[in-house]
């Protein structure tokens, strides 16, 4: 495979270096995209070069200096990643012998892994934004941080593609909301954390209908019990003591 990326960007101080701004736009072609496949009921699993892509997008981070206690960061991606043509990995043979494919018609089908158009299984877009505010009494320092991360849901697959199922096809986006408060004195570091403050547990899931005959998957080749396969760590609450030399 290979790859062309252009890309422009800007970094800018301003506000006196209070404000640090960097932000580019960018675009990746992406030409005999590496895919791993499956044959099916032969059950041969292969690697192939198939189809192009392009991906293009906008980043950008922010850090500032609110008042002279309060610090503030904010970054935010926006990625469009879409297959530029049909993958076809394997082609149909419109004449097969006994035996040799799976036969629709009378014809092999192609084996499809990507179409015309399909974005990407990833989250369009994601956003972070967070801040940490400053007490300072002698030597020691208190202070407080807040993060929030979000992703976009996203969709895994597209009718039409062998491994598509509308149980488990549709990923819901993700939040990730994480707080600390602690003290710094001379080298040290001391804090209480938690992660996932409000216990989000709506994942990926794997399972359910599999080989569907039509778009509404009324019928289906097999069916397997749904379950959660990506669901984000629990609430987690810690106690960290770090030394900096």
């Amino acid at each position: 495979d290979t790859v062309w990326s252009y890309e422009l960007g800007t970094k800018l101080g301003l506000a006196d270096g209070r404000i640090q701004v960097n932000a580019d736009v960018y675009r990746i072609d992406w030409n005999n995209i590496q895919s791993t496949q499956n044959a099916g009921a032969c059950g041969v699993v292969f690697t192939t070069n198939a189809g192009n892509a392009r991906s293009q997008g906008v980043e950008v981070s922010a850090q500032a200096l609110l008042f002279d206690a309060l610090t503030a960061d904010v970054d935010f991606e926006y990625d469009s990643a879409k297959y530029l043509q049909d993958v076809v990995a394997i082609k149909g043979n419109p004449n097969p012998g006994p035996g040799q494919c799976v036969v629709t018609g009378g014809t092999c089908l192609d084996l499809v892994s990507a179409l015309k158009g399909e974005k990407f299984a990833m989250p369009a877009w994601t956003l972070h934004v967070g801040g940490r505010y400053n007490w300072v009494f002698g030597d020691y320092n208190p202070y407080f941080r807040a993060d929030v991360k979000i992703a976009a849901g996203y969709n895994r697959s597209v009718f039409g593609i062998g491994g598509w199922s509308p149980d488990t096809n549709s990923v819901p986006h993700d939040i990730e909301v994480n707080v600390r408060t602690g003290v710094d004195y001379k080298n040290y570091d001391f804090n209480l954390f938690v992660t996932n403050l409000f216990n989000y547990d709506n994942g990926a899931k794997g399972g359910g209908r599999s080989g569907c005959g039509n778009a509404a998957c009324t019928s289906y080749r097999s069916y397997n019990a749904l379950e959660s396969i990506s669901a984000p760590q629990p609430r987690t609450i810690g106690l960290q003591i770090v030394y900096n030399n």
